[in-house]
């Protein structure tokens, strides 16, 4: 009987959901944002900074943004493989907010 009521608690209990996003630091681990931190350092040539990122668990792989000599780059990173993508979004700069005021 014991046993039947502890199956069926069991089965009632809802599925976690799949680690997506960032809601939590628990999607976001540090030992993956440490590494993270190294491979763009390794492959930056100008100073950056990350804007944002996402882990995600059944990829294995982090998307996000950052910002890089006036760009915003998006970038995919999969740290089994130690490939990092880079691709640029936006590219900003003073003279052309000036001239599109003019």
């Amino acid at each position: 009987m014991a046993l039947r009521q502890l199956c069926s608690w069991v089965l009632d209990r809802p599925l976690m959901p799949a680690l997506l996003g960032q809601c939590c630091d628990r999607l976001r681990p540090a030992p993956v944002a440490q590494k993270l931190l190294l491979a763009l350092q390794d492959s930056a040539t100008e100073p950056m900074a990350l804007v944002d990122w996402r882990w995600d668990q059944r990829l294995g792989r982090v998307d996000g943004l950052l910002w890089q000599g006036g760009c915003l780059r998006r970038f995919r990173w999969w740290p089994a493989r130690d490939q990092l993508v880079l691709t640029t979004q936006l590219r900003c700069s003073a003279d052309q907010a000036l001239r599109s005021l003019v």
